[in-house]
């Protein structure tokens, strides 16, 4: 059952079952590897920019290459990758139904937080500039974003959508989705203690294909001029197209 637990933030709970998650939260320890942020890593992951990465013949997204040999962590490695596979199609699924569209998945990524990790407030698909304003990230602008808790036992690793001050700690199997837009404006506060595990993933709208996806463009080399976001400077960029109706 899908549920709105604020504005635009849309949840779906035991969307996958706490033996699942138990077993995806272990199972890539063969793969993590650091991220550029602090006490973050990063498992297998698929991309639709780069689908020679991604695609392999033997599965839609992930490659399984990455385990050799017939240890037992090998075979759990590869037995993760088939249910990142399936959770892929069935969140494509539960996106589509919820916004009367047809999205594909666009990226997945299992990701691991430790004591210290945080992420900082920003936008999905669109992004501050040095001069104030509002801009779409490139290829991102009409994007959903996915959310799917894999544990709880940490401290802190709250996300927080700044609309409402809303923050929640999901239980585990909890699918949270929504609009990557101005009003669903989030942050991760910082791990105070302990591992929090999730799977990341976005979602194209077929309708914009051509333009939200087209690896030849992607390939170039487009500098966004992006400014840390606060709330009071997202306040005053709503405040601004509020006044001018400029947000579409």
């Amino acid at each position: 059952m899908i549920k709105e637990i604020t504005t635009g933030i849309f949840a779906i709970e035991n969307y996958i079952s706490l033996d699942t998650c138990k077993f995806l939260s272990n199972c890539f320890d063969l793969s993590i590897t650091p991220t550029s942020r602090k006490s973050i890593y990063a498992g297998p992951s698929f991309s639709e920019k780069n689908p020679k990465q991604g695609l392999s013949d033997g599965q839609n997204y992930f490659k399984y290459d990455q385990a050799e040999g017939n240890s037992l962590e090998a075979s759990n490695y590869k037995v993760g990758l088939d249910l990142l596979a399936g959770i892929a199609d069935r969140t494509a699924k539960t996106i589509s139904h919820h916004y009367n569209g047809d999205y594909y998945l666009k990226s997945m990524f299992w990701s691991r937080m430790l004591s210290g990790a945080k992420n900082t407030l920003h936008m999905d698909n669109w992004y501050e500039t040095s001069d104030g304003n509002l801009k779409p990230r490139p290829f991102n602008k009409h994007d959903r974003s996915g959310l799917l808790y894999l544990n709880d036992d940490f401290e802190g690793g709250e996300i927080r959508f700044i609309k409402n001050d809303f923050k929640i700690k999901p239980k585990p199997g909890t699918f949270i989705f929504f609009e990557g837009n101005l009003d669903s404006a989030h942050e991760v506060l910082e791990v105070t203690s302990g591992i929090r595990n999730n799977i990341i993933s976005f979602y194209g709208d077929n309708e914009f294909y051509t333009s939200d996806t087209n690896i030849q463009i992607e390939n170039l080399e487009i500098t966004i001029d992006e400014v840390q976001s606060t709330e009071e400077s997202l306040a005053k960029i709503k405040q601004i197209i509020e006044d001018y109706d400029q947000y579409v």
